[in-house]
Order: structure tokens, then C-alpha cells, then sequence
């Protein structure tokens, strides 16, 4: 009794101090139903420590906390049976704060609806809950778009107003945006189709330096090649010496005919000059290169290099020019008034050595007694007017001297362009039936420019009324006007062809014609040349070293006034180039233009809209679209503007001259 008493004792401690075993309410539990030796099974058990457990346990109190105080808010409370730890309240109130999410998620309403249905779109909580501002005790109302919280009515129209003002700033800026997009465009446009031409260019460009590349390689190759094989036949020869002295020493014959017979058809014909050298012969029959051709292509790179060198810096240029006000090009001087007549066409002479005055200070002559200034500005009138005569006019307008017909030129006819050549000290002067008159500076005519002498119509076969009638038809389908040039070539504007006519100045012939493409015949207007060093377009001096390779650069301007546009033409291609340096609706009626190549900008009157535009020659001397930038000239407004000239300063500035046929005076502005 004793024993077992004692037995139970022992138990009841052990079973006292033992660790008390935590079973999980839900989850699978194995059981060992027969002891082994591995007494738990590899399973997961799903046990849970102590402080698991009381954390879930604190956790669930805190939850019911919250649920019975929210159902108390509503009006209810533990015992109206929608409060209990497992029944339907707790699905209740899952619900609605599920559905309280789903509405948080909902997208802003539209601020530019009104504000009854922006209060009513925005979110209304199904309890009344407290303002989110911080000291704000008033009721929510709904929940805001901007800061999406919930509000009271006071706040919530600060928040709207936010939204509002939100979508009007990015309407603004959309709208502007979508408005600069549609404003670049055309200037995309002509960037492509820029960006394609020159692709196109670099294509040819290849083909044609592999086309030289063959060319020129092959006579070198074909020199070459024979040296080569000479070589190789006295090779053989040596060889054919050395088989032959141990076929003789001996006394083979046999082997001396099969050596002899080998060799025999290598050699050259047996009738050539006795003793002469294989190599030799075989050298002189080959083409000879007398010339360093790879040094002669070095030479080229350098001036290649040098003009995409240029091209390069008036492309990266560029904007820094556009970004100019046309105040920094132009700047009003003044006026040159008191004329007969009115002006029309104007040209610029740099270099009036060997001229003056006459003695009663009327006429310019040839070794006048009054030496005239370095510069002088040539003056045509309108052929309404019927002047015999045409001025000469100092820069400021004090010395104004007359050209008049006795020297050959009809005047009254009427001029229809001007050009003056500062090296030859000539002046070309359009007449609208006859064709060109070259003259001296005193007016006396030199040579006859006609479309006879060109040969675009063919003399008359026989004198007599009938025959001077067919030649002037003819003629009029070939007049011209406008022209400009280079210190060696001549281009006038034929325009009833819609061509431009390239005149060598030392022989007065045709040398090309220029395409202005299709359109109508009424084209009429004035020309220019870009670098045109030396011509008088820039009144540049003619031996200025430092301009002379600028006049590789130089392209063709050309006023269409029917097309409302001025072109751009390549003068050594022949090609119309694309995009044109301004067209439509810029411009109405483009007739006079001049280029000042220092600044890099041209100068064009137009006739109708009586303003005169200033366009960037960007893209390369003269290349690019002077579209991107196109102020008018400020100062007095024009009447009709027609002829422009620019004329150098000496001091890096220069000035610019403008026809104003309607007001009968020729507008100065200051190039700065």
C-alpha cells in the first residue's frame, strides 16, 4: 500500500511539472496508435507557440472592439441581434467595408461637370464620419477628387477648385502644344525631304567616286600587270640560261631544242631592234602614267574638306542666326527722294576708277573732270515716265549724275533689270524689247546681248517690213530682265521661258539654260548670286583673296512672281533645288532681291504686299529654307518697293538700298 501510494505521489508531480501539450483547434493531427521505434512521422504539425496564440487572441479583441463600437454609432448594439462573435453583424460589416474599397477605387469624376454632380459622384460614406482635416469637427460630405480624402462641404470645394484650375492649366498647355505641332510640321516636312536629298546626293556621290575609282585604277593596273609579266619572262629566261649551259656542257641537243622551244614564244617578236632588253620592251608596249594620280587626289581632299568644313558650320549656325531680331540686321537710315521719276531697278558700283563728272556736274562721263567716289548706286525709271535718261547717285544722295541715250541705249524703251561688273567696270543693262546692252559706266554701248546672238531665234532671212515683224514676235517670247552674275558669267532671267540664261561674260555666248520648272509664262523678277565676289552683288572687291573660294558656293536666287516664290538653283548642275528659299503665302508678288553674303541673309522686295522680307541663306552658301525666319524691315512703310541693292561699307557694315517706285524715293537701311 505504501509502494503504490508513493507510485501515485510520483505520478501526480510528474504530471504536475510536465508541459501541458498545445493542440490546434482546426488542421489535421496524427495520432500514433502503434508505438515505434520512430516515434513522430515525418508530417507537418500545425502547432502554434504561446505567443502566437495570444497575439491572434489580442488581435480578435481588438477587431470585435472596433465592430461593436461601429455598430453602436449606427444605432445598434450587442443585443439587437446584429452583434455577435460568429454571426451575420460580422458578415455585415465585412460587406460594407468591402464595398467602401471598391469605391475608393473608383476614377475622379470629370471637374468640368458641375459641382451638384461632382458632390454627387463623390464618394458618400454610409455612416456619417468626421472631416480627415485636422481640427475640422464637421461632417464628411464626400470624399475629395484632388486629395481623396474625405471632406466636409467646406473643404471639399477647395479641393474641387484645384481640380479645376488643374484641368484648365493642361487644357492651355494641350492645346498650345497640339497649335506648335501644326506650326512645325511644314518645317518637318522640308527637313525630310532635306535629309532625303542629301542621302540621295551621298548615294551618287559613291556611285560616282566608285565610277573614277575604276577609271583610274585600271591604267595603272593595266601598267602594272605588264611590268609584272615582263618580270616573269625574265625570270624564265635566266632560268632557260642556266638549263641551256648544262645542256650544252652535255652535249644534249635534245634537251637544248625542248629548253629553246619553251621559252621561244615568251619572247618578243624577233624582228624588234636586236639587243634590246626584255623588261624593256615589254615596259614600253604598256601605257605609260605619266602623271601623280593618288597625289592629285590628295590635292582634292583638301578642298573638299574644306567646303564640307564650311557647310557643316553654317548648318550648326543656323539657329544662332534665326534667333536674331531683324533689328540686329537692319537698321532705317533714311531716304534718297527728290526724283523725275520713279525708281525701279538699282545696281551697285564698287570700282568707278577712270569716271567723273562732267564740268557743269549733269553727265557721267568717261575722264570727267570731277572724279567720282569709289561707290556709286545706278538708278533705272519706270518705262511709264518715258525718261531718256538713267542716274548715277552717290551713296548719300549728294551727287546724282544722268546716263542719257545719246550713248546707244534707248531708255525710254524701258529698263528691265540692272547688273554692274566692278572688275570690268560694265554695265548690263536689260531692255525689254531689244535684249541686254552692255555698256561702260558713262552709258556707251560696248556689245548686244539679243536673243538672235544667242541663238534661240534665227535671223531674218531677208530686211523688209514683214520680216521685222516675225523677228520681233519672235523676240518678244524671249525677253528678259533681271540680271545678276559672277565675275565670269552672266544669268538672265528669260521668263516668258521660265528660264535662266547662263552668258559667258568674255565671249557673250550661250552657255547653259537653267530650268525654273513648270508654271506660268508671266514669270517675272529679279535675280541674285550668292557669293557672288566681285560681280558687284556684294560689292566685295574683285581680287579679294579671302572670298574667292566662297564663289565655288555660289547659288542662283530667282524672284517667280507668278509663282509667288523665289527658287534656289544650282548653277553648276542646272537642278531647281527643293524646298524653295520662300513661297507661298509668305510672299505675294517677289520682284527685287539682293543678297548680303557677309551676314548671311537676302533681302526681298514684294511688290503687292509692299514689305520687304529678310530671308536667312542657311543650309549652306545660299542653301536651306529661309522659311524658318522672315521679318519685314522696319522703318516707313512701302508704297510699291521693286529693286534692292547692298552696298559695303569698308568698315564691315554695309548699307541697303530700296526702290520705292510709289513713293518716288529710294529707301537706306544700315546692315549692322
Amino acid at each position: 500500500m505504501m509502494a503504490s501510494s508513493k507510485q501515485q505521489q510520483q505520478q501526480q508531480l510528474s504530471q504536475k511539472d510536465a508541459l501541458k501539450p498545445v493542440l490546434p483547434q482546426h488542421g489535421m493531427l496524427f495520432q500514433e496508435h502503434i508505438p515505434s521505434a520512430v516515434l513522430c512521422k515525418p508530417k507537418l504539425l500545425p502547432l502554434k507557440s504561446f505567443t502566437l496564440e495570444r497575439l491572434e487572441l489580442l488581435q480578435r479583441d481588438a477587431e470585435e472592439t472596433v465592430k461593436r463600437l461601429q455598430l453602436e454609432e449606427t444605432g445598434g448594439g450587442p443585443g439587437d441581434g446584429r452583434f455577435t462573435s460568429g454571426g451575420s453583424a460580422l458578415q455585415t460589416v465585412e460587406s460594407r467595408m468591402a464595398s467602401r474599397r471598391l469605391r475608393d477605387q473608383r476614377p475622379v469624376s470629370d471637374s468640368s461637370d458641375s459641382d451638384n454632380n461632382e458632390s454627387a459622384d463623390a464618394e458618400q460614406p454610409a455612416t456619417p464620419v468626421q472631416c480627415s482635416v485636422k481640427l475640422c469637427h464637421a461632417a464628411s460630405v464626400g470624399r475629395g477628387p484632388y486629395n481623396k480624402l474625405l471632406l466636409c462641404q467646406r473643404h471639399l470645394a477647395p479641393d474641387i477648385a484645384k481640380v479645376r484650375q488643374l484641368r484648365a492649366s493642361v487644357l492651355e498647355r494641350a492645346v498650345a502644344a497640339i497649335a506648335s505641332a501644326e506650326a512645325v510640321r511644314p518645317k518637318q516636312l522640308r527637313l525630310a525631304t532635306e535629309l532625303q536629298q542629301l542621302t540621295d546626293v551621298f548615294d551618287e556621290l559613291h556611285s560616282a567616286l566608285d565610277s573614277w575609282q575604276e577609271r583610274l585604277t585600271a591604267p595603272v593596273k593595266a601598267q602594272h600587270d605588264a611590268l609584272v609579266e615582263s618580270l616573269q619572262i625574265a625570270s624564265e629566261c635566266r632560268a632557260f640560261q642556266r638549263d641551256l649551259a648544262a645542256a650544252d656542257a652535255a652535249g644534249d641537243l635534245t634537251k637544248v631544242f625542248e629548253l629553246a622551244n619553251s621559252v621561244d614564244p615568251l619572247l618578243p617578236n624577233p624582228d624588234a631592234e636586236a639587243g634590246a632588253d626584255v623588261a624593256e620592251s615589254s615596259a614600253a608596249a604598256a601605257p605609260a602614267v605619266d602623271v601623280d594620280a593618288s597625289g592629285s587626289l590628295r590635292n582634292l581632299l583638301v578642298p573638299v574638306d574644306s567646303e564640307l568644313t564650311h557647310l557643316t558650320g553654317l548648318l550648326e549656325g543656323s539657329r544662332e542666326r534665326a534667333a536674331r531680331d531683324p533689328s540686329c540686321y537692319a537698321e532705317f537710315a533714311g531716304c534718297l527722294e527728290g526724283f523725275e521719276a520713279a525708281p525701279v531697278w538699282l545696281a551697285v558700283c564698287c570700282n568707278t576708277a577712270g569716271f567723273g563728272a562732267s564740268p557743269d556736274r549733269q553727265r557721267l562721263m568717261k575722264g570727267g573732270a570731277t572724279p567720282l567716289p569709289r561707290q556709286m548706286l545706278f538708278v533705272s525709271f519706270d518705262a511709264d515716265e518715258r525718261l531718256d535718261y538713267m542716274a548715277a547717285v552717290s551713296l548719300d544722295g549728294r551727287l546724282r549724275l544722268r546716263l542719257h541715250s545719246g550713248g546707244g541705249v534707248d531708255f525710254q524703251l524701258g529698263v528691265s533689270g540692272l547688273h554692274c561688273d566692278d572688275g570690268r567696270q560694265l554695265l548690263y543693262i536689260c531692255l525689254t524689247p531689244e535684249g541686254v546692252c552692255v555698256t561702260n559706266l558713262a552709258g556707251a554701248v560696248q556689245q548686244k546681248i539679243t536673243p538672235a546672238s544667242l541663238g534661240l531665234i534665227s535671223q531674218p532671212p531677208a530686211a523688209g517690213a514683214a520680216a521685222a515683224a516675225a523677228a520681233a514676235s519672235n523676240a518678244a517670247n524671249f525677253r528678259f530682265s533681271g540680271p545678276a552674275g559672277t565675275p565670269d558669267k552672266l544669268f538672265v532671267n528669260c521668263y516668258r521661258q521660265r528660264t535662266v540664261l547662263v552668258v559667258g561674260k568674255e565671249d557673250l555666248a550661250l552657255h547653259a539654260k537653267l530650268s525654273l520648272g513648270p508654271g506660268s509664262s508671266t514669270f517675272d523678277g529679279g535675280l541674285a548670286v550668292t557669293n557672288a565676289v566681285g560681280s558687284g552683288s556684294c560689292g566685295t572687291a574683285a581680287d579679294d583673296p579671302s572670298q574667292r573660294q566662297q564663289r565655288q558656293h555660289s547659288l542662283l536666287l530667282a524672284c517667280d512672281w507668278a509663282a509667288k516664290s523665289v527658287h534656289r538653283v544650282c548653277p553648276a548642275s542646272g537642278r531647281l533645288l527643293s524646298p524653295p528659299l520662300c513661297a507661298p503665302p509668305v510672299m505675294e508678288a517677289p520682284l527685287g532681291i539682293a543678297v548680303d553674303c557677309r551676314r548671311g541673309v537676302a533681302f526681298v522686295s514684294d511688290y503687292r504686299k509692299a514689305s520687304v522680307r529678310v530671308l536667312l541663306l542657311e543650309g549652306g552658301s545660299g542653301g536651306g529654307s529661309g522659311r524658318d525666319w522672315q521679318p519685314q524691315l522696319a522703318g516707313p512703310p512701302f508704297a510699291n518697293p521693286a529693286g534692292l541693292a547692298v552696298a559695303e561699307t569698308g568698315d564691315g557694315g554695309a548699307t541697303l538700298f530700296v526702290a520705292d517706285s510709289g513713293r518716288k524715293c529710294i529707301v537706306t537701311y544700315s546692315l549692322l
